[in-house]
């Protein structure tokens, strides 16, 4: 299905790299991140978030935490 979102940069950023480490589409990814968000097995979700952030760098893991603890990232100007 083909359909327009608005994506968080930094979400789209993660996927993006992710989509390029793997030789993926990024939709693929983002699908994929979607899914794991939807698992009913979170132990399973868990691991696979596990060996995403272990592609990630540093800054993209401190961005992620940062945001799925409620802490806006920052805009584009550093702030």
């Amino acid at each position: 299905m083909q359909i327009t979102l608005n994506i968080d940069d930094d979400v789209f950023e993660t996927a993006r790299r992710v989509a390029e480490r793997q030789s993926r589409p990024v939709a693929s990814v983002i699908s994929e991140m979607a899914r794991l968000g939807m698992a009913n097995d979170k132990a399973a979700a868990l691991e696979h978030i596990r060996q995403i952030e272990e592609e990630m760098d540093e800054e993209e893991v401190r961005r992620a935490n940062d945001f799925s603890a409620g802490r806006q990232p920052p805009d584009r100007a550093g702030r």
